[in-house]
């Protein structure tokens, strides 16, 4: 939805004092259904003195141990399944600007006469990283360098966690449910394709829905639903879910164009998951009018066409007066990426919580915007490039809280911006935090349509 106000209105500095959070809370503090989030993804590795035992038994060389700096360690010894082993004469094998780290499957036999091996630092890992050998040459036959995760800025290599299937956030609570957001439950898959997806979200029986094809825009009213794409399902043209609308979960689909490409108004219980949301006229996604309990999960925006100036992806609520104690929403483990001005989110009223997300755009003004009794709790959020403005931007402090941990906004954490207590997200549900670093890695391998 459009908001004049955030290309008419001036900076608010951020306030240094803070308020009573709202007590009034639109549920109960009981919980739904809860969970952890992913697996940790693990390598298997040698450590130095098994690199030594393997340097003495194959070198006529006489040492205790090696010269090796912390990192660049090897899996599997024995050269088997792993990569190229790697003879020198008199050389060095140095590994620089980063790890040396091999995913599971990677390793390989590293032999030396007279030389040392030394790694540039770091933790293994990641995405197998380059080996130079300075004075020695490489010879034998071994297996592939194995892929076991995103090497991060800085020489750090962090493991991506899988997505768990379970739901998390403010969809998940029990105002939803006794189990949160459930969808079509355990309803018999049907198969739809193209504009047929309208007919079957309409009305509110029990449906799990496969979605394959291109659909054409359409608005409607629906609830008890489980919507999963294949076959690169796409909805273009707009996608609006109207007042009444509830028990929704949405999977696996791109939506693009639009005024809106999803617009949810007076909506409520609705999971958003790995979805694609790009190139709307206005908003990529808007929550408004008192839309309220809702997840945004392993989702990326973005701006294929740079073909006008409101790129403003999302907002939450769209006037000061959108029903107070509504608009209470989770986003985690979401990229905002290439051409996103603004609005990552932007939010009126309610509480939103904001974790674990990644941003990339080299455009950005600000990433989180709020006014008019918002409260934000922004945690471990993780931005390649600093705004061109500020990470948050007040339009106003009326009622204004937000609690800023463990950012990484480009070259700043944000925690200048800090302000109130806003609400404490796990007197409502479960959730489990990775650090900023983790989640970049976890987000690009898995956000988005799978």
């Amino acid at each position: 939805m459009c908001c004049a106000e955030d290309l008419l209105l001036p900076d608010v500095p951020s306030p240094n004092s803070s308020s009573e959070a709202n007590k009034n809370l639109p549920v109960s503090g009981s919980r739904g259904t809860k969970t952890r989030m992913g697996r940790p993804f693990f390598s298997v590795l040698v450590g130095r003195s098994s690199l030594s035992c393997i340097l003495l038994a194959l070198t006529p060389l006489s040492c205790s141990e090696d010269d090796g700096s912390s990192g660049g360690e090897f899996a599997n010894p024995d050269g088997t399944g792993g990569a190229q082993p790697l003879t020198g004469t008199g050389g060095e094998l140095i590994s620089s600007g980063g790890d040396q780290t091999f995913g599971v499957g990677g390793g390989g036999v590293l032999v030396g006469s007279g030389g040392r091996v030394e790694g540039g630092g770091g933790t293994p890992g990641g995405a197998g990283g380059s080996v130079q050998a300075t004075g020695g040459a490489a010879d034998g036959v071994g297996g592939d360098i194995g892929t076991g995760g995103v090497t991060s800025t800085g020489g750090a290599t962090q493991n991506p966690s899988e997505p768990s299937d379970a739901l998390v956030g403010w969809a998940s609570v029990s105002a939803c449910g006794p189990n949160g957001t459930t969808g079509g439950g355990d309803s018999s898959p049907i198969e739809i394709s193209g504009n047929g997806l309208k007919d079957a979200l309409s009305g509110s029986d029990s449906k799990v829905i496969f979605f394959s094809g291109e659909s054409g825009g359409f608005s409607v009213t629906a609830s008890n639903k489980t919507v999963i794409g294949v076959n690169g399902a796409h909805v273009r043209g707009g996608f609006r879910l109207g007042s009444g609308s509830r028990n929704l979960i949405f999977k696996n689909i791109k939506f693009s164009g639009g005024e809106d490409a999803i617009e949810v108004s007076g909506g409520e219980c609705i999971w958003f998951d790995h979805l694609e949301v790009f190139d709307a006229e206005d908003g990529n996604m808007d929550l408004v009018r008192g839309s309220d309990l809702i997840t945004i999960s392993w989702s990326k925006f973005y701006y294929v066409e740079k073909n006008h100036s409101h790129r403003l992806s999302n907002l939450n609520g769209n006037q000061a007066s959108d029903t107070p104690g509504k608009i209470n929403f989770t986003f985690h483990h979401n990229w905002w990426g290439d051409k996103v001005l603004q609005r990552m989110p932007r939010v009126r009223n309610g509480m939103v919580h904001v974790f674990n997300n990644y941003y990339t755009s080299d455009v950005a003004e600000y990433y989180i915007g709020l006014s008019d009794n918002a409260r934000i709790v922004a945690e471990n959020n993780f931005a390649e490039h600093d705004a061109s403005d500020a990470p948050v931007k007040f339009f106003n402090t009326s009622g204004t809280e937000i609690v800023l941990s463990g950012n990484q906004f480009g070259s700043t954490n944000g925690e200048e911006h800090a302000t109130g207590s806003a609400f404490n997200p796990s007197d409502y549900y479960d959730y489990s935090l990775e650090t900023a670093e983790q989640a970049r890695a976890s987000v690009m391998a898995h956000a988005g349509v799978q």
